[in-house]
Order: structure tokens, then sequence, then C-alpha cells
């Protein structure tokens, strides 16, 4: 899974407000919010960085150890692809 690419819906409007990502599911018009990790993960998730490249980002940007932010990172790139925000994974950036 670290070599797969990351992209967020197009359908979820977001916006960054005092640190916390605001998003709205165009599914079910509800409103998300994020903690600061959670918010830097999904800006990270742009189509150009993989799930590893966003990990190693997180280690250094939250001074946390890689064990622990790449299994945190999985379970946030999973639970919010199976949810109606829907982060898809991609094999190939293109």
């Amino acid at each position: 899974m670290l070599d797969k690419v990351v992209t967020r819906n197009k359908d979820v409007a977001w916006r960054v407000i005092e640190g916390e990502a605001i998003l709205i599911s165009a599914e079910d018009s509800m409103l998300h919010s994020l903690d600061d990790v959670g918010t830097r993960i999904w800006e990270l998730s742009d189509g150009a960085n993989t799930v590893g490249a966003i990990t190693k980002l997180i280690c250094e940007e939250f001074e946390v150890d890689e064990a622990q932010a790449q299994t945190d990172v999985v379970e946030f790139i999973t639970n919010l692809s199976s949810d109606k925000l829907r982060l898809l994974l991609l094999s190939d950036p293109t």
C-alpha cells in the first residue's frame, strides 16, 4: 500500500479553517472536520504523493516515529477510502 498514490475525491468541497480541514460531501451534504494530522494527510493527498511519502512527511512534521506514523496514515486513508469522503488510492499518478 505504501507505493499507492492518494488523491482526494473531486466531489468533496473543503477548506482549512484555523488549522482544521472542514469537508462537505456532495453525496450527503454532511460536514466533517479533521484534526491537524488528518488535515495534513488530506492536503498531501493531491494525486502526487504516495502513502509512503505522506508517512515520511508526517514523521518529519509531527515528530512521530515511522511505525506509528505508518499505522496512523494507513488507517486514516483506509477509513476515508471507504467513507463518503473517499480518498482514492491509485496505482499510478497519471
